[in-house]
């Protein structure tokens, strides 16, 4: 059961950023073990932001202030960060939850961000005893306040594009087969848990908004332009399922699990998803393609194992030799799920209409990370010429294709940009993978 935690302080930080804190609250702890993790959260933030100091509000001061806030009792099981901190007028908010899983704890720390209404960071550890929590929760609160600090650069406000929150679970490791089969004109890989990869044939495609075509067009999809992909590749023929993500690192992230093994693989960072294509490249006697250091990731160009399609590799994929707003049409509704019919959640894979390449939801559901850091004007400087796998390695944001579940439709769209942390994690966030035929 997730119990939600209890406000129990406030710090300033800087001159005018306030942050306030939550407490662990989970009966399944003893109340001693509880005064430590807090205390131990505490001091986790003061490490993290190397200032100023947190005046502990005692629990009745806590509850009755949360009484005066007048939040609906289904916030007494989580969900209402965000209404809270609102209401407290505080810029930032830490949210600590255990889950007690029987043979393990689940931590987890979580900073949101209320200006944008998102979360800025968040990170979690699997615990096998009560002694693991101490020794952990400390170190985690400072990593997760350190990394979303880190992010506070200008971007776009995360309210309408990237929804909140977090269960861990793991699982026995399964070994999978892969084996290649070929369907009419297609070749398929089919792996032995149901998912499978199309061939998309090397071509050229005008990439970025069509601004006689959408009426919405960012300033970052702009201006269209030329561009040759070179070379054959194989691409999931959906978004990485939360069963094969179990099958291949026996974990399972996602919010969303009563959806199911056949539903999207979400709560992921860009880190989490190089990692799982360099350990699913080794299950199929592939190469890795990433050397992963820590937060410095290099790309092996000519590797043929499993990794993250660049983006301009995403969008010529979703086009599908076509030119539809959406992933194989001009209706939002009919190839995706977006905020008028996903009903605030994630679905399982290819209900939906697939593109003329054969691949499903590249419009909806899930946001997808790109190999490509993010940067506001680089079609600008592609403008005029043919641009051959054009590709952006170095930044500190990384980009999100493809739209989610709990977008407005023209969010969806196949040439629509957004910028993410690449240590963050969002239940709104997954990926797909490709590799060289």
């Amino acid at each position: 059961m997730f119990f939600w935690c209890l406000l129990f302080g406030s710090v300033s930080w800087g001159a005018d950023v306030r942050l306030a804190i939550l407490e662990y609250r989970a009966p399944s702890l003893r109340k001693e073990a509880l005064m430590i993790l807090n205390e131990e959260l505490r001091l986790g933030v003061q490490d993290g932001i190397d200032a100023g100091s947190v005046d502990v509000v005692s629990k009745e001061q806590t509850e009755q202030a949360i009484r005066v806030m007048q939040l609906p009792p289904r916030c007494s099981t989580g969900g209402c960060e965000l209404d809270i901190g609102r209401n407290m007028g505080v810029d930032y908010l830490v949210s600590p939850t255990v889950i007690n899983m029987g043979s393990l704890f689940v931590l987890r720390v979580t900073l949101y961000d209320l200006q944008r209404g998102a979360i800025l960071s968040s990170e979690s550890k699997n615990c096998g005893t009560e002694k693991d929590l101490f020794v952990v929760n400390r170190k985690l609160t400072t990593t997760t306040i350190r990394s979303g600090f880190a992010l506070l650069k200008p971007s776009a406000s995360m309210a309408e594009t990237l929804p909140e929150e977090p269960v861990v679970a793991p699982v026995e490791d399964t070994d999978i087969i892969i084996e290649e089969i070929e369907i009419s004109k297609q070749v398929e890989v089919a792996l032995k848990v149901g998912v499978k990869a199309v061939y998309i044939p090397a071509g050229t495609f005008q990439m970025g908004c069509d601004t006689e075509r959408a009426s919405q067009c960012g300033q970052d999809e702009i201006p269209r332009h030329d561009v040759e992909i070179s070379r054959d590749i194989y691409m999931l023929k959906s978004e990485v399922t939360q069963g094969l993500y179990a099958k291949v690192v026996s974990k399972r992230p996602s919010q969303f699990l009563r959806c199911g093994d056949s539903c999207p693989t979400e709560r992921v960072s860009w880190y989490d998803a190089v990692r799982f294509a360099n350990a699913l490249s080794e299950k199929e006697g592939f190469e890795s393609c990433y050397d992963i250091d820590g937060r410095r990731v290099l790309w092996n160009e000519e590797c043929m194992g499993w990794r993250l399609p660049t983006e301009a590799e995403w969008e010529y994929a979703a086009y599908g030799g076509e030119s539809f707003l959406y992933g194989g049409s001009d209706s939002v509704d009919e190839n995706g799920w977006s905020e008028s019919n996903a009903q605030r959640r994630t679905h399982p894979v290819c209900e939906k209409k697939q593109n003329a390449y054969g691949l499903c939801d590249m419009s909806g559901n899930v946001w997808e990370w790109v190999w490509d850091a993010y940067v506001a004007d680089g079609y600008a400087s592609r403008a005029g010429e043919m641009v051959v796998d054009p590709k952006q390695s170095q930044g500190n944001l990384r980009v999100l294709r493809g739209g989610c579940w709990g977008n407005k439709g023209h969010r969806n769209r196949v040439t629509s940009r957004l910028r993410y942390g690449p240590q963050q994690r969002n239940w709104a966030v997954g990926f797909r993978l490709v590799r060289y035929k």
